[in-house]
């Protein structure tokens, strides 16, 4: 692959299109505002998921999960025990799809014909709620996840059986991002007589030695989710992950070089930030904070736009073209386009909160869930 198509991602198995969660489209978007729909019953939150050749899958906070054609067609539908907040995962060769419920479980599940292949309980002595979206690693062939209960756990893909397991902290809710080696960088928030704050690592996930990259120390007040919420992404191109610190009432991003183990720049924001930013093709990061604003940040660190949606809050991270063209989903309803020169625009507005991030199906297809129980498919012009 070339050097500028590594960060691209043209199957979106994983939530942000590929394990480094970028959100980036390996392709000009130009869509139209005439969307059809896939309904599901129960609201969503997840990303839809695909495969090789575009059927989607979609799982929603009633347990539902099911599967469609490129065309629209039902191919099939499963209930699971339990709701579905967390964002599914297939494998590379599109044997599984696994997915994580509010009860605990995670099941994997035959795409064919959504039968089930094995379902496993996380271990927990707590909260087992799994509401980070799950990763699979290819070269491990591990399954990735967190639950409530402050646990990161690594499944081997073809049991279910926990392989590693290690902490997430507490309120953990940000998902596990990976390189291309399969290393992985999370973030945990911690509160003990040592230290409070949050923390930032990697980890092997062959032995599970773990590396601490950064820690921003915080306030003793009480955990929430929204301390640990935004993955990081990893820019494999010009190695440098990017990690979001919710500390205290701001929040900061923070780029850092995998290549000299240094923090290049960071910058501040004076709300916080719960939904994982975009990597734009050219370096630049889009993301949107808890006051309803989208900046789009400078691979120096330099704020290059700022848009104002209209909204409260973000809670639903970006994605964007290869051009720069930003898409971002809203509480009331309404997905904003931002173009590479910072102009936003309303293009779309569904009857209920967009709370789970937009994804593109492989031909460039842009699928936007809601809280209304709709995925709406805007087609590619």
């Amino acid at each position: 692959m070339s050097e500028h198509r590594k960060n691209r991602s043209r199957v979106w198995r994983t939530s942000g299109g590929s394990n480094a969660r970028t959100g980036l489209f390996d392709g000009k978007v130009r869509i139209g505002t005439s969307p059809s729909c896939r309904e599901v019953e129960g609201g969503i939150r997840a990303s839809p998921v695909f495969d090789g050749i575009g059927n989607c899958y979609l799982a929603s906070m009633a347990g539902m999960v099911s599967s469609y054609t490129p065309d629209g067609d039902e191919r099939w539908r499963v209930r699971l025990p339990a709701g579905i907040s967390a964002s599914p995962a297939l494998n590379p060769s599109d044997k599984a799809v696994f997915l994580g419920t509010v009860g605990g479980e995670v099941c994997a599940l035959d795409p064919l014909d959504g039968r089930t292949l094995w379902k496993r309980g996380v271990p927990s002595q707590s909260d087992r709620r799994i509401l980070s979206d799950l990763l699979f690693l290819p070269v491990q062939d591990l399954v990735v996840l967190n639950s409530w209960g402050g646990q990161f756990h690594a499944l081997e893909a073809e049991t279910g059986v926990v392989r590693i397991s290690w902490s997430a902290g507490i309120s953990s809710f940000a998902a596990a991002a990976a390189a291309a080696n399969g290393r992985l960088y999370a973030l945990r928030a911690e509160s003990t007589e040592a230290r409070s704050g949050l923390v930032c690592f990697s980890l092997d996930p062959w032995s599970g030695e773990e590396t601490e990259i950064l820690f921003q120390p915080g306030s003793r007040r009480a955990a929430n989710r929204m301390k640990v919420a935004a993955s990081p992404i990893v820019d494999e191109m010009r190695q440098r992950l990017f990690i979001v610190t919710n500390v205290n009432n701001d929040s900061r991003l923070h780029a850092y070089s995998l290549v000299t183990k240094q923090f290049l720049w960071s910058r501040n924001f004076n709300r916080f930030i719960v939904a994982t930013p975009t990597l734009m093709a050219d370096g630049s990061v889009a993301v949107g904070d808890l006051s309803g604003v989208v900046h789009v940040v400078s691979p120096s660190g330099s704020l290059q736009h700022r848009y104002h949606t209209g909204a409260y809050y973000l809670l639903a991270g970006p994605v964007c073209d290869s051009e720069g063209t930003v898409f971002i989903g809203d509480p009331e309803g309404k997905l904003h386009l931002l173009s590479p020169e910072g102009t936003g625009t309303v293009i779309f507005e569904a009857g209920r909160s967009i709370e789970g991030r937009p994804a593109f199906d492989p031909g460039g297809r842009l699928y936007l869930p809601s809280m209304e129980g709709n995925v709406y498919v805007f087609s590619r012009h």
